[in-house]
């Protein structure tokens, strides 16, 4: 990934979804700003924004702790990158 200011920023293959979530992260109204096009997204893609990963386990984890089972999860739409390749327009 190239950010704004030309600096190429490598990534895992899992980093787009981490970055989204650290953009969840930031609230709604800056989420609001990014997907208008407001607000920069490259922002969230920086390596110590990584850690917002943990998001995604928080459902099963309040689940769990709730009502002392495992949550089990079915999903018709998986969160991995690029998964849903019909949704995504061919550059």
């Amino acid at each position: 990934m190239t950010l704004a200011g030309g600096e190429v920023l490598p990534q895992t293959a899992d980093s787009f979804l981490y970055a989204r979530c650290a953009c969840v992260l930031a609230g709604e109204v800056e989420y609001g700003r990014v997907v208008q096009g407001e607000a920069s997204f490259d922002r969230f893609t920086k390596p110590y924004l990584q850690v917002a990963e943990s998001l995604l386990y928080l459902p099963g984890q309040a689940y769990e702790q709730k009502t002392g089972r495992r949550m089990r999860v079915h999903s018709e739409f998986p969160i991995e990158w690029m998964s849903n390749r019909q949704g995504w327009a061919e550059a």
